[in-house]
């Protein structure tokens, strides 16, 4: 779909945006104390958080954009770390399901936590909450049906 020129000024707010909460995620990861933790496997954690069941390989290799052999990894990396553990799948037991552990749940809610200390603290004084939240669910609803 080609973008109109009504939607370039959006777009480029959206793309600034984006390049923003990079960097405040990456200042929370710091701030947790996780400066450690890469912003991919941050990723990771985000995408497993979000979830209410544990997600095959292939899922997450959608999710966090990503070759299978460099998810396989990262998953690997993270069970060592004790962030995500590996059980089989029970309908297909050569598939493995990938799920936060405890510890990997508080990471993550460390993370979030400190986000949204540093988002309240910048947005404190943005005039029209509820009419920016609905635009701003709005974008969220499209780019979520994204993968």
């Amino acid at each position: 779909m080609l973008e109109s020129s009504a939607m370039v000024p959006v777009l480029d707010q959206v793309n600034q945006l984006a390049a923003e909460l990079v960097s405040i995620t990456n200042a929370a990861i710091a701030a947790a104390g996780e400066g450690d933790l890469s912003f991919l496997q941050w990723r990771l954690l985000a995408v497993l958080g979000n979830e209410t069941e544990p997600l095959r390989l292939h899922e997450i290799v959608g999710r966090v954009s990503t070759s299978m052999p460099s998810t396989s990894r990262l998953v690997a990396r993270m069970e060592r770390r004790g962030l995500v553990s590996r059980s089989r799948d029970p309908i297909d037991g050569r598939g493995r399901l990938i799920a936060l552990t405890a510890k990997g749940h508080a990471v993550r809610d460390r993370v979030v936590g400190w986000r949204r200390a540093i988002l309240a603290e910048r947005l404190g004084t943005v005039p029209n909450a509820p009419a920016l939240s609905d635009g701003l669910a709005g974008i969220v609803e499209a780019l979520a049906s994204w993968l």
